[in-house]
């Protein structure tokens, strides 16, 4: 099979895609997700859904195999949630069924009891003593950067410019979505094909999920329809575990594939942000201080947000000379 496509070849409709290789015979994996941001399950039901033709099992956190825990850098997000829900992407349960309309209809007789908790939806004000906690904090992290001495910068300035900026989320939104299909080998190992932008990355989150030693997951990158740092997090890991623990409970080869809506839910976005900035400079062009505050919203869980906020911290300045700063970042759960 080619690894490696030109762009002649992506014009062409050369390159195989995950999906291109599910077989129709193939078991098909969904996700019943949260109907609350932030809520306590009380109970989850699943013996209607158990009964809906062609269902096979349905899966809960008590069914994973390894540790149900997972985390592009902070093991800070159930596989499966079992106790909270503190986002509308959280898994409850997985319903693995001979083809995506039985799969449909038994997600639909799952039943889950929660408490609703009050949720936080901004950075700032999720840092307040008195805002719902996410997690035991909602301060992830906190990084500083210290350059000279900004209050005499600011003193040797003729000119100061205070404001706030606010950037919305973004969603990277790759045409194909994430896709996973999973083989159980007669040896014990489990071959498993996905959209992976990275492969051994997601490797280890599988492994660590499913309980299997990475020497018996053979993990094979297909054709990639784009990323755009939607498949650099744990969101490729996801899909392959779920297809990989259906594979491994049903002894049959099982596929997850996200549609549109389901993929800009559960993959991790541009992280929205507030930047308070005051610089100051002379009137011949040198900037004599800059003293900022900046707050990112890293949603319920932690992804790639430490990475992301360092590098804000890292080019707070931009590409300029400043000669005293002082930058203190937050990375919030929400």
């Amino acid at each position: 099979m080619k690894r490696v496509y030109t762009a002649y070849d992506a014009v062409r409709g050369a390159p195989i895609y995950t999906e291109d290789i599910v077989p129709e015979n193939a078991l098909r994996v969904k996700a019943l997700r949260s109907e609350h941001s932030h809520a306590l399950i009380k109970r989850v039901d699943v013996s209607a859904a158990l009964e809906v033709p062609g269902v096979l099992a349905v899966l809960t956190a008590r069914d994973v195999p390894g540790e149900n825990i997972t985390g592009a850098v902070v093991l800070d997000r159930p596989f499966l949630a079992y106790e909270k829900v503190r986002c509308l992407a959280d898994p409850i349960a997985l319903v693995v069924a001979v083809d995506e309309e039985a799969a449909d209809k038994a997600i639909e007789k799952i039943v889950v009891d929660y408490e609703v908790l009050e949720p936080v939806y901004d950075p700032v004000k999720a840092l307040e003593e008195s805002a719902p906690k996410v997690h035991e904090n909602n301060l992830l992290r906190h990084y500083k950067l210290r350059k000279g001495d900004v209050t005499r910068g600011f003193n040797e300035s003729d000119i100061i410019v205070e404001e706030e900026f606010r950037t919305q989320m973004q969603d990277p939104a790759p045409l194909e979505p994430e896709a996973a299909y999973a083989v159980p080998e007669k040896d014990g190992t489990l071959t498993i094909y996905g959209s992976i932008q990275n492969p051994f990355y997601v490797l280890t989150g599988v492994s660590r999920i499913l309980g299997l030693p990475r020497d018996k997951i053979n993990l094979v990158v297909m054709a990639i329809g784009g990323t755009f740092g939607g498949k650099s997090d744990e969101a490729p890991w996801d899909v392959c575990a779920m297809a990989g623990l259906a594979a491994l409970k049903t002894g049959k080869p099982a596929a997850c594939i996200y549609g549109r809506d389901e993929s800009m839910i559960a993959h991790s976005h541009r992280h929205p942000a507030v930047m308070r900035y005051k610089v100051g400079a002379t009137t011949d062009g040198r900037l004599k201080a800059l003293d900022a505050d900046i707050y990112f919203d890293t949603g319920a869980y932690a992804s790639v947000g430490p990475l992301v906020m360092l590098r804000a911290v890292t080019h707070a300045a931009g590409p300029y000379v400043v000669e005293n700063v002082r930058v203190d970042s937050y990375l919030v759960y929400t």
